[in-house]
């Protein structure tokens, strides 16, 4: 993994004296590693930001390794043939892709370009899944001639990759995608449609048909055990037709826990209009505080009743079939954090606005509506009087709706100019799901961390 022409020379990098302080209502639920950069490494971080820029962003792949190996080991302890396939959009990271093929797992690409750069990196394209509704043929013909799955989201998509098989000797191992009853997603087929696909597979010769997709918005455990029942008729209908189902994936959706349970649900509970700068309380958020783990859910589904006699885990195990899971999120707990340096502070409203060097683009929450719950812990550069105060973070954009949080945050200090502002676990559709080049500022920076055998933390850049 270790590119020892990306090594950052912290030699080079500026130590300034600084002090962290930690966030006292929503504070984030922290890897040990990353604690310890954070607070006892601090100056580094601040070298970081003073040669490479705000924001930065930092991973750290050695947590990806461990909640890889945390989900392999409920399978094994279910006794569950599982297949976790990575989820690529979470995050751009080449690091985190890089960690995904190491630990043998496979990827879920949505896109040709996510696609070819997990091939270039190593990953078998048997174990290349891609879903998506809107597949061009050129990804479908790359998918279709390295022997990759398509998980197929209609029948108009079935119809498509017939049509490229036409006057070709290869095959395609599909999966259909189905949609629950309840959902009303633009993804899938309803089961009047999956029924017509699986005919429609039995007719052809050139569809490989492994078996059977869902992936279902939110993280409720009820409504994937809900979609499991529901697709036991399709299963039957299946062997009914002759077809060999081999794979049941149940998509993603598994959560992760950011904060403390409690803290999260006091915040929660609490609100009000006057929280927020803006007075307005978000209709939605992320569970931030989630009662469970990703492998405590996992290992919950499949102990989760599937027919009168027998739990999902017993009925997998029955049919000899795998169970894929595509979790994109919970893969990447923890495997990052987002710096910003503040700018200046004004009082330009009721509470003061914090100016920070980066924009919302780098911390996206706002923008679908909601905020990110997780307090920034605050490093300080410069003395300073300790007045706990509540204030909001805004971008450095021309945008009046470039604000990184309404809600107003409690500091022990006020930031100042030069101070940084570091958001925990931002590597799951945060850091760079909205990155962009506005206003023509460069995109930023991203490192990988690694600590070495005595405690150092090394940097390289995360590059191709």
């Amino acid at each position: 993994m270790v590119d020892q022409s990306n090594l950052v020379n912290i030699s080079t990098v500026v130590h300034l004296s600084a002090k962290t302080i930690a966030p006292t209502e929503l504070p984030p639920i922290m890897d040990p590693q990353i604690h310890q950069l954070c607070f006892s490494n601090n100056e580094q971080l601040v070298g970081l930001i003073k040669r490479y820029g705000s924001p930065l962003n930092l991973v750290f792949p050695h947590t990806m390794k461990q909640n890889i190996q945390k989900l392999k080991a409920v399978f094994q302890e279910n006794n569950v043939n599982g297949c976790i396939l990575y989820g690529v959009k979470v995050n751009q990271s080449n690091v985190l892709l890089r960690t995904a093929i190491e630990e043998n797992i496979g990827v879920d690409v949505s896109s040709l370009h996510e696609w070819r750069d997990a091939n270039q990196y190593g990953i078998s394209p048997e174990k290349i899944c891609a879903t998506g509704p809107a597949k061009t043929d050129d990804f479908l013909w790359q998918l279709i001639s390295h022997n990759s799955l398509i998980v197929v989201d209609s029948l108009e998509e079935l119809q498509d990759i017939l049509h490229l098989l036409e006057f070709q000797s290869l095959k395609a191992r599909v999966l259909l995608r189905y949609q629950p009853h309840s959902s009303h997603s633009r993804f899938g087929m309803k089961y009047p449609a999956f029924v017509n696909a699986l005919k429609l597979v039995k007719q052809h010769d050139k569809l490989q048909w492994q078996g059977i997709h869902f992936h279902l918005g939110g993280y409720t455990l009820a409504s994937r055990v809900q979609a499991f029942h529901e697709i036991l008729p399709l299963i039957e209908l299946s062997q009914q037709l002759g077809l060999n189902i081999q794979t049941i994936d149940i998509g993603g959706g598994l959560p992760i826990q950011y904060v403390p349970t409690e803290h999260y649900q006091a915040w929660v509970n609490n609100q009000s209009t006057e929280t927020y700068q803006n007075h307005r309380i978000p209709a939605d958020f992320y569970p931030y505080g989630s009662e469970q783990s990703a492998e405590q859910w996992l290992s919950t589904l499949l102990t989760s009743k599937c027919t009168d006699n027998e739990t999902i885990a017993q009925y997998i195990n029955k049919l000899n079939v795998t169970l894929a899971i595509e979790p994109g999120r919970s893969l990447v707990d923890q495997s990052a954090i987002t710096l910003f340096r503040v700018v200046r502070t004004c009082q330009q409203s009721e509470h003061p606005i914090i100016f920070v060097e980066g924009s919302s683009f780098s911390a996206c929450e706002t923008w679908f509506n909601s905020e990110f719950l997780i307090d920034p812990f605050h490093i300080v550069t410069k003395q300073s009087k300790q007045q706990p105060i509540r204030a909001w973070i805004a971008g450095h954009s021309c945008l009046e709706d470039d604000v990184i949080t309404h809600r107003l945050i409690l500091f022990n200090n006020l930031p100042q100019a030069g101070d940084l502002l570091g958001f925990v676990n931002t590597a799951g559709y945060q850091m760079d799901l909205l990155e962009s080049q506005f206003h023509r500022h460069p995109i930023p920076c991203r490192l990988y961390v690694q600590e070495n055998n005595v405690g150092q933390f090394i940097f390289f850049k995360d590059t191709k």
